[in-house]
């Protein structure tokens, strides 16, 4: 604990009052002196210049995250901090800060600069600025900004390369909240310069906010991707699916795309003996696929669904489906399901799939619920199969028969 010496108030012709107090530390070694000016005064108090406030002094010590709190000084603030001690590597001055808890225990907490590591190529020219608090009796370094700018939270250790975030932990985790509610959403933003003359710079962000008209907990993680970052290209939402180029739910699918898929390979599908019970033979199906209809067909135009926001901006409700263009191939749902409408299997082929309506904040209906069929066509290859098996059975015994009765 150091002791105070004397204090003072002195006149100094040319800048008016000065005040002074002096104090000893506890090795009697060295003699801090605070100093108070008139604001934009002109003296010296130790490193000091143009200072209203300073306290400065040696303090010979090396910093450590545990280290001891250093000294105060001013030069053209109003409050400054300095050590005095010379260039020497992890040099600190820190500012420290203490009030009683309510259980009366001191809590203590601090900040400040320490000197550039050796490692960082450019000792002593500039410095790291440290934020700590007081635990078990020590001092702990909480966090700190380096020289270029790099933040390291829950470490100690400098930030390499370009990154400019560093966070440290047995179980580290960066929070993003919003205080709004049921509109309000959480982003993080990723920007670059535009190559094209563009002053705006082009932005990649991440969401997460609650789905139109939701007002429970439930709520979608969306990406937004290239461009100005104002339309929204893939989500994951409550329930686990990821959308792509969807917005609203389509029914129980894990992966839901709005266009065509591309592979190099095939798509595996589970299909191990082991996993299925209730095996039978499928048969009876010649007679099935000859009331099916192949079809050939064009997509008729879908158009999205917006609404004008309070600030006059379109924003999107609820997209169209992305369909091809040409002239495709295939079967008409309605069709398939009324031929195969007696099968207790008529669900593994007809899928109904249902987009919710979705209202605004205030139960406004913004676009109408939507019903539609789809083909899980991958599962007609059975149907086919067996109506296949089924021809070619008929074939052989006419051909048994031909060759019974001589003709060849």
């Amino acid at each position: 604990m150091a002791r105070l010496v004397g204090y003072g108030v002195s006149q100094v012709p040319t800048n008016g009052m000065l005040g002074g107090m002096a104090y000893q530390d506890p090795t009697n070694v060295s003699v801090n002196i605070l100093r108070v000016g008139p604001p934009g005064g002109n003296f010296q108090p130790g490193n000091g210049n143009n200072a209203s406030l300073a306290l400065s002094g040696a303090f010979t010590g090396s910093y450590t995250p545990s280290g001891t709190l250093g000294s105060l000084y001013a030069k053209s603030t109003l409050l400054g901090i300095a050590n005095d001690a010379g260039v020497t590597e992890n040099n600190s001055a820190i500012i420290g800060f203490s009030c009683l808890n309510n259980s009366g225990f001191n809590s203590q907490a601090y900040f400040g600069a320490v000197s550039s590591p050796e490692s960082d190529g450019d000792f002593g020219r500039g410095a790291v600025l440290v934020w700590g608090r007081r635990s078990g009796g020590n001092y702990a370094e909480s966090m700190r900004i380096s020289r270029t700018g790099n933040v390291m939270v829950g470490t100690t250790s400098q930030n390499s390369g370009d990154s400019k975030l560093l966070v440290s932990g047995a179980n580290p985790n960066l929070r993003i909240e919003s205080s709004s509610y049921p509109n309000g959403f959480s982003e993080l933003h990723f920007t670059a310069p535009a190559n094209n003359g563009l002053t705006t710079p082009v932005r990649t962000k991440i969401q997460f906010a609650h789905d139109t008209g939701d007002v429970g907990w439930s709520g979608s993680l969306k990406f937004f991707v290239g461009g100005f970052a104002d339309t929204e290209k893939v989500r994951i939402n409550n329930e686990g699916e990821l959308l792509i180029g969807y917005t609203s739910d389509n029914g129980a699918y894990k992966l839901q795309v709005n266009s065509q898929i591309f592979a190099t390979s095939a798509t595996i599908a589970t299909s191990d003996g082991r996993y299925k019970e209730n095996v039978a033979t499928l048969d009876g199906c010649v007679d099935l696929v000859k009331a099916l209809r192949p079809v050939s067909f064009d997509w008729k135009p879908q158009q999205d669904i917006t609404r004008t926001d309070e600030d006059g901006n379109e924003v999107l409700v609820r997209e169209g489906h992305n369909f091809p263009d040409g002239t495709q191939v295939g079967f008409i749902a309605q069709e398939v399901q009324e031929v195969l409408a007696e099968k207790p299997w008529l669900t593994s082929v007809i899928k109904e799939n249902v987009r919710p309506a979705v209202t605004d904040s205030e139960g406004n209906e913004l676009a109408p619920k939507e019903e539609f069929l789809g083909i899980a066509e991958g599962n007609l290859i059975a149907v086919l199969t067996s109506a296949l098996q089924g021809a070619i059975a008929k074939i052989e015994t006419l051909e048994a028969r031909l060759t019974a009765a001589g003709i060849e």
